[in-house]
C-alpha cells in the first residue's frame, strides 16, 4: 500500500466512523426485552431437577478442586515442615563439617608451621657444626694471636692520637693568644682615632674662636636649631602618645578576636567530629553497597550464565540491549511478580524503561540485526510503488522465514536481557498464525463475539485469552518509508525491515513520555501493546506466568499487507499462546506442532535458587541503599554545619587576621614614633651642646687675638700628637692581624693530623674486635653446636605433634563429612517429596483456576431458563436441608435422623448438594418465590449471594449478564485486558482506534537512513 493508498484508507475509515456516530447504526447493537424473550425461549428449556446444569456441573468442579487444594496445600505443608528439618540437619552436618575442615587447615599450617621450624633448627646444626669442626687448638692459638697483634697495633695508633691532640690543643692556645693582641690592637686603633678626632674638633673650635662676628652668627644659628628641635621633640612626643594609645586599643582588639576565633574553633572542632562520625557511617553504607552490589553482580552474572549455559538453536537474529534495559525490564517484571496491583510501581518502573530507550528517540539502547542467510534472501522485490508491495508479494515460504526471524528476535531479546527464565521463549505455530492472522484481518470489525467464539471453537484457544490479544493500539503500516530510496529490496533486506519497524520500533516506544496520565502504559495492555508483547510483559502474559509458572509460547505474527490477500486498512498482530492448559478450553483442536524456530533452549538449567538469591541480593541491595541514602542525608546535614562553622572560623579569623595586622601597623607606628621622639631628643641634645659650644667659642672669641693664637696652636699641636697615635696603633693592629693568621694555618694542618690518627685508631679497634669475636666463636663452637642439636630435636618432637594432631583433624573431617552427605541424601529425599507435593498442589489450583474459568465460562453461556432452573434446584435443596435439619457430622452432611445424605458433600467445611450449590441453613430465605427483575444482576432473582458481579466497562454502562444491553457508551474505545466479556467491540471504537493508530504511527516513525 503506497501513501496515496494509506491517505485512502484513513479518509474511508473516517467517513464511516462518522456515518456510524450521526446515523442511526447503534441501534443495532441494542437488544429490546422482545427480543431477549424470544431469544431466551429458543436457547434452551429449563434444566431438570435431576440433572446438573451447566454451571451447577462447573461450580461442582470447583468445589472438587477446592478440596483438592486444600489437601494437597495440607500434604505440601507435612513436606515442607519434613524438608526444613532436613534442610536443618544438613545445615548443622554443614557447619560441623566446616568447623572441621577449619580445624583441618589450622592443623595443616601448624605442621606447615613446625616443619619449617625444624628445617630452620637444621640449617642451625648445620653451621654450628662447620664451626666447631674448625676450632682446632691451631686455630684457636692462631686466633689468640691475631688478637694480639690487632690490640698492640691498636695501643700505637692510639699513642699517635695522643701525639696529635696534644699538638692541636698548643696550636688552639696559640690562636687563642693571637686572638687577645688582635683585640687589644684593635680597641688601642679605635681610642686613637677617637682622640684624634676630638683634637681636630678642638683645631676647628679654635679657629673659629678667632673671628668673634662669625662666633656670634654661629651662636644665633645653634639658638635656632634649639628652639626647632623642641618643637620638633614636642611633635614627637605627642605622636608617640597617640601610638600608644592605638597600639593599646588593638591589643584589646586582638585579644577579643582571639577569644572568638578559639570559640569558632571549638565549634568547628565539635562540626568536624560529629562530620567524622557521619562520614564513617556512609563509608560503612558505602561499604555495605558496594558489598551488596558485588553480591548481586555475582547472582546476576550466575544467573546469566546459567541462562547462557542453556544451549538453544541457532539464531538468524543478533541483538545488542543496554544493561540499563536489561535492568529495568527485570525489575518491571520482578516487580510485577511481588504485587501487580502496584500501578506507582510499575509505572515508575516503565517508566525506567522509556528512559533507557531515551523515550523515544532512539539512543543506542536496541539493535536489532539480520544475521542469517536463507536460499530465498536473495529473492528481489520491486518497490517503486513502496516497499510494501514486497509484504503483498511474499510466498508462502518467505512468510514462513519472516515469522521465523520475528521469533528469532523476541528470543534473542529475552535471552539478552536476562528475562527469557522469567517469561519464556517462543515457537512458531500455525494455529498462533492462524489466530494473529484472524485478528490482523481488516474483516474483524464490528460485533466481534461471534468471531471470538468461532476463533475460540476453531483453535481450541479461550476466548479470555483471544480477547487479551485484539486490544492491540498498533496499526501498521507495515515495512513502508514515506520516502522511495531504492527500486528493488531484497529477501534479506525486507527481514531487516520487518525486524527494523516490528520489532527495534516497537521497543524504542515503550515508555511512559507519550501518555498524560503515565500509568496508562501499564494499566492498560491496549498501550505499548507490541513492545510489551516482544518482552512478554502484557498483564495477559505476566498473569499466566504468575498464575501457571514460566512457560513456552506458542508464537505468531501477521501484517495483512503479507501475500496482498486483504485490501484494507494495515494491520499488524502477533499471537502468543502460553503452552498451558489454562490456555485452552478445547486443547484437543489445537494442533501443538511448532515449526523450527531460531533461538529455542535446547536443554533447560534449572535457575530457581539462582534468581532467589538474585532477588535476595537485590533486597540486601535495596536496604544498603536505604541505609546510605540516610546516611549521605545525615553527612550532608553534617558537613552543612561543618561549612557553617568554618566560615565562622574563617570570619573569625580574618578579624583576627585584621586586628593582628591593625596591631603590628599601630606597633610599627609606636616603635616609629618612639625612634622619631629619641630622634627628636637627640636633636633637641645636639643642638643644645652646639649652642653651649657656640657661646664657648664667642666667649673664646671675646679674648685678644695672642690668647687666642696661642690656644690654636696648643690645639693643632695635640691633634698631630694624636694623628701620630694612630698610626702607631694601625701598624700594631695590622701585625697582631698576620700572627693571628699564621697561628689559625697552623691549627689546621695539625687538626688534620689528628683526625687521620683518629680514623686510624678506629680501623685498629675494628680489628681487634673482629679478632676477639672469631676467637670467642671457636672457643664457643662445642656449646653452640649442643645449643643447636638441642632445639632441632625440640623441633622435631613438635613436627611430629603437629602431623599427629592434623591426621586426627582429617579423621574427623571425614566422619562428618560421612554425615553430611547422609543428611544431603536425606535432604534431597525430602526435597523430592516436596517437589511433588508442590507439583501437586500447583496441578490442583491450575485444576482449580481451570473449573473456575469454566464456571466463568458456563456462567457467561448461561441462558436464563438455565439459570432458573439453577436457582430451583438451589431453593429446592435449601428447603429441603432446613425442613431435615441438614447438617455436617465426621465431614458428612447427614440429616436429623443422624443418617447420611446421598449425593452430598462436605467442601471446605460447607454442605454442599448434588448440583455443587453451597448450601447454609441459617441463611435460608422464608420467601422461596422469584423476584421480579430490577435493573441490577438478573442473579437477585432468588435470596441467594451471588459472587459474580456485573461486569461494567470503558464501552458499556452496567449490564446483566450478556444478554442484557442497557446502552452504549459513547466514548467507547477497546476494551481493556482481562475483560473477557466485553467482547461486543464495535465499528467506530475500532475505526475510531484504527484511525488515531495509523496517524500515531505515522507521526512516531522516524525516517531511516541505513537502507
Amino acid at each position: 500500500m503506497n501513501n496515496k493508498s494509506k491517505k485512502i484508507a484513513v479518509a474511508t475509515a473516517m467517513a464511516a466512523a462518522t456515518t456510524l456516530a450521526v446515523g442511526g447504526t447503534l441501534n443495532t447493537v441494542k437488544v429490546s426485552a422482545d427480543t431477549l424473550s424470544t431469544a431466551n425461549q429458543s436457547d434452551s428449556s429449563v434444566t431438570s431437577s435431576s440433572t446438573q446444569a451447566p454451571v451447577e456441573k462447573a461450580q461442582s468442579d470447583v468445589n472438587t478442586a477446592k478440596n483438592n487444594v486444600s489437601n494437597a496445600s495440607s500434604t505440601q505443608k507435612t513436606a515442607q515442615t519434613n524438608y526444613n528439618d532436613a534442610a536443618a540437619n544438613q545445615s548443622s552436618a554443614q557447619k560441623n563439617v566446616d568447623q572441621a575442615q577449619s580445624s583441618v587447615n589450622a592443623a595443616s599450617s601448624s605442621v606447615k608451621d613446625a616443619q619449617s621450624s625444624a628445617s630452620s633448627a637444621a640449617d642451625d646444626v648445620s653451621s654450628a657444626q662447620k664451626t666447631n669442626d674448625a676450632a682446632t687448638s691451631e686455630n684457636v692459638a692462631k686466633a689468640s694471636s691475631s688478637v694480639d697483634t690487632a690490640k698492640s697495633n691498636a695501643a700505637e695508633a692510639s699513642s699517635t692520637v695522643d701525639q696529635k691532640q696534644a699538638t692541636v690543643n698548643a696550636d688552639q692556645s696559640s690562636v687563642s693568644d693571637a686572638q687577645k693582641n688582635v683585640n687589644t690592637a684593635s680597641s688601642a686603633e679605635k681610642d686613637a682615632e677617637s682622640k684624634a678626632s676630638s683634637a681636630s674638633s678642638d683645631v676647628d673650635t679654635a679657629k673659629k674662636a678667632m673671628d668673634t662676628t662669625v662666633a656670634k652668627v654661629d651662636v644665633d644659628k645653634a639658638q635656632t636649631n634649639v628652639d626647632s628641635a623642641t618643637t620638633a621633640e614636642s611633635n614627637a612626643q605627642k605622636d608617640a602618645d597617640a601610638a600608644a594609645s592605638e597600639k593599646s586599643a588593638a591589643d584589646s582588639k586582638v585579644s577579643d578576636t582571639s577569644s572568638s576565633v578559639t570559640d569558632a574553633k571549638t565549634a568547628q572542632t565539635n562540626a568536624a567530629n560529629d562530620l567524622n562520625t557521619a562520614k564513617d557511617a556512609t563509608s560503612k553504607a558505602q561499604s555495605t553497597v558496594n558489598t551488596d552490589q558485588a553480591a548481586v553482580t555475582a547472582a546476576q552474572n550466575a544467573l546469566n550464565t546459567a541462562i547462557a549455559n542453556n544451549n538453544t538453536t541457532s539464531n538468524n537474529v543478533s541483538v545488542t540491549l543496554s544493561s540499563t534495559l536489561a535492568s529495568a525490564v527485570q525489575k518491571y517484571i520482578s516487580d510485577y511478580k511481588k504485587n501487580s496491583s502496584d500501578t506507582t510501581t510499575l509505572t515508575n518502573d516503565m517508566t525506567a524503561i522509556g528512559k533507557a530507550v531515551g523515550d523515544g528517540e532512539e539512543n543506542g539502547a536496541v539493535k536489532v540485526t539480520y544475521t542469517g542467510s536463507t536460499a530465498n534472501d536473495k529473492a528481489t522485490f520491486n518497490v517503486e510503488d513502496g516497499y510494501n508491495v514486497a509484504l503483498n508479494q511474499l510466498t508462502d515460504a518467505e512468510v514462513t522465514e519472516v515469522q521465523q526471524v520475528l521469533a528469532g528476535a523476541i528470543n534473542a531479546v529475552r535471552k539478552n536481557l536476562g528475562i527469557a527464565d522469567e517469561v519464556g521463549y517462543v515457537e512458531i505455530n500455525n494455529e498462533a498464525i492462524k489466530i494473529a492472522s484472524t485478528l490482523a484481518s481488516s474483516s474483524f470489525t464490528g460485533n466481534v463475539t461471534s468471531k471470538i467464539a468461532d476463533l475460540s471453537s476453531s483453535t481450541g484457544v479461550t476466548k479470555s485469552l483471544l480477547n487479551s490479544m485484539i486490544n492491540s493500539d498498533y496499526q501498521s503500516s507495515g515495512i513502508e518509508d514515506w520516502e522511495i530510496s531504492t527500486k528493488t529490496l531484497t529477501l534479506a533486506k525486507v527481514k531487516q525491515l520487518v525486524l527494523d519497524y516490528y520489532i527495534t520500533q516497537s521497543l524504542y516506544s515503550l515508555g511512559t513520555s507519550n501518555y498524560i496520565t503515565a500509568s496508562s502504559a501499564v494499566t492498560s495492555d491496549a498501550n505499548e501493546t507490541v513492545g510489551k508483547q516482544i518482552l512478554g510483559i502484557t498483564k495477559s502474559q505476566l498473569s499466566s506466568t504468575v498464575a501457571n509458572g514460566v512457560t513456552n509460547s506458542y508464537f505468531g505474527a501477521w501484517d495483512n499487507a503479507f501475500k496482498g490477500l486483504d485490501d484494507g486498512m494495515e494491520q499488524f498482530r502477533m499471537a502468543f499462546v502460553p503452552e498451558t492448559d489454562a490456555s485452552f478450553s478445547n486443547a484437543s483442536a489445537f494442533n501443538t506442532a511448532t515449526i523450527s524456530t531460531p533461538g529455542t533452549p535446547a536443554k533447560s538449567t534449572d535457575t530457581t535458587a539462582l534468581q532467589t538469591a538474585l532477588s535476595n541480593a537485590k533486597a540486601a541491595l535495596t536496604s544498603a541503599n536505604t541505609v546510605l541514602t540516610n546516611a549521605k542525608s545525615t553527612q550532608a546535614q553534617k558537613q552543612s554545619a561543618y561549612d557553617t562553622a568554618t566560615a565562622a572560623v574563617t570570619a573569625a579569623q580574618t578579624a583576627y587576621n585584621n586586628a593582628v595586622s591593625a596591631q603590628t601597623t599601630a606597633a610599627n607606628n609606636v616603635t616609629k614614633t618612639q625612634a622619631a621622639l629619641t630622634s627628636a631628643k637627640a636633636n633637641l641634645a645636639t643642638a643644645k651642646s652646639a649652642l653651649a659650644d657656640a657661646q664657648a667659642t664667642y666667649e673664646e672669641s671675646l679674648k685678644d687675638t695672642a690668647t687666642k693664637q696661642a690656644a690654636l696652636d696648643k690645639a693643632e699641636a695635640a691633634y698631630a700628637d694624636a694623628q701620630a697615635n694612630v698610626t702607631a696603633a694601625k701598624t700594631t693592629l695590622s701585625k697582631a692581624n698576620d700572627a693571628l693568621t699564621s697561628a689559625k694555618a697552623t691549627l689546621a694542618t695539625d687538626e688534620t693530623a689528628l683526625n687521620n690518627a683518629k680514623t686510624a685508631l678506629t680501623s685498629a679497634n675494628d680489628a681487634v674486635t673482629t679478632a676477639e669475636t672469631y676467637l670467642n666463636k671457636l672457643q664457643n663452637a662445642p656449646a653452640v653446636l649442643a645449643a643447636a642439636q638441642a632445639k632441632y630435636a625440640t623441633a622435631e618432637a613438635a613436627v611430629t605433634k603437629a602431623q599427629a594432631a592434623y591426621d586426627s583433624a582429617k579423621s574427623t573431617l571425614a566422619a562428618y563429612q560421612t554425615v553430611l552427605a547422609n543428611t544431603k541424601d536425606a535432604t534431597a529425599k525430602a526435597q523430592s517429596i516436596l517437589d511433588q507435593a508442590n507439583a501437586n498442589l500447583t496441578n490442583a489450583k491450575s485444576e482449580l483456576a481451570t473449573a473456575q474459568t469454566n464456571l466463568k465460562a458456563a456462567q457467561d453461556a448461561e441462558t436464563l431458563a438455565e439459570n432458573v432452573a439453577r436457582e430451583q434446584h438451589y431453593l429446592a435443596d435449601e428447603t429441603i436441608a432446613k425442613e431435615n435439619d441438614y447438617r455436617i457430622v465426621d465431614n458428612k452432611v447427614v440429616d436429623k435422623n443422624g443418617t447420611p445424605v446421598e449425593n452430598w458433600t462436605v467442601v471446605n467445611s460447607e454442605m454442599v448438594d448434588p448440583y455443587g450449590n453451597t448450601i447454609t441453613v441459617s441463611k435460608i430465605s422464608v420467601d422461596n418465590s422469584a423476584k421480579a427483575p430490577t435493573n441490577s444482576n438478573y442473579d437477585n432473582y432468588t435470596t441467594k449471594k451471588i459472587t459474580n458481579s456485573a461486569v461494567t466497562g470503558k464501552h458499556f454502562a452496567t449490564k446483566t449478564g450478556k444478554h442484557f444491553v442497557n446502552s452504549l457508551n459513547m466514548s467507547a474505545t477497546l476494551p481493556q485486558t482481562g475483560e473477557a466479556d466485553n467482547s461486543e467491540i464495535t465499528v467506530i471504537g475500532f475505526l475510531m482506534m484504527s484511525i488515531v493508530g495509523a496517524f500515531g504511527l505515522g507521526i512516531k516513525r522516524k525516517k531511516r537512513t541505513d537502507k
